[in-house]
């Protein structure tokens, strides 16, 4: 689990540099990480959290060459679970909301601001809108890839969810969670760009079938 002191100075130092590109408020830029922080190390987070953030800025990097603008990619990454309440129904609206007044703060375009707004709402149903946002696709796989993880990491992240909603009985979770995969794998695609889909989609899916399993089990 992410918590080394090591790992969140790296964290800190990224976002820093990050936010430098847009604002000279060198103490704006701490006081938003040290928000960031403390939301992504809230008690009730056991998958949403720091170490997720890093997974996906990792796998960012690597896909640095297929994002149209990396930034995009970098804030939508750092804001878009920073608000989760596991009881709450709006907390992509709450996070997009807290990333755009953010972007405005450091005086980042109107563009940018709402394409990550966009992004970040866009994880509620894991669609693409009608109206084209180029790093959308790719964003949205990112966020996506945990599917495709090797099983035992697969069982890891399931097994934190299970905890985030540890007050739900254990009857209406599994419905509940399978009613979400279900609705996955009844998508012609789970993966919006070629090269993710073909290295992702099989997997992924054969890890969806095999929780849905476990959930129908008696």
């Amino acid at each position: 689990m992410f918590g080394d002191r090591d790992d969140e100075d790296s964290l800190c130092e990224r976002w820093l540099n990050l936010a430098a590109r847009f604002t000279a408020d060198d103490f704006g830029a701490h006081a938003t990480w040290h928000a960031l922080h403390a939301c992504y190390t809230e008690p009730q987070r056991k998958y949403h959290t720091l170490d997720h953030v890093a997974a996906l800025l990792r796998l960012a990097d690597a896909e640095r060459a297929h994002a149209a603008q990396p930034e995009v990619l970098e804030f939508a990454i750092w804001f878009h679970d920073a608000i989760y309440d596991p009881h709450a129904r709006d907390n992509e609206q709450r996070s997009a909301a807290w990333a755009r007044r953010a972007l405005e703060a450091m005086h980042a375009e109107a563009a940018l601001a709402r394409q990550v707004e966009a992004c970040i709402l866009a994880t509620q149903m894991h669609e693409l809108p009608d109206t084209p946002i180029p790093d959308l696709p790719l964003f949205l796989d990112l966020d996506l890839s945990i599917l495709a993880a090797p099983e035992t990491d697969y069982d890891a992240y399931r097994r934190r969810i299970r905890e985030e909603y540890a007050w739900v009985p254990e009857p209406e979770y599994r419905a509940q969670r399978a009613t979400v995969l279900e609705r996955f794998v009844a998508r012609p695609k789970l993966f919006f760009t070629p090269h993710l889909a073909a290295r992702f989609e099989a997997r992924a899916r054969d890890n969806i079938a095999r929780e849905l399993r476990a959930l129908h089990a008696s």
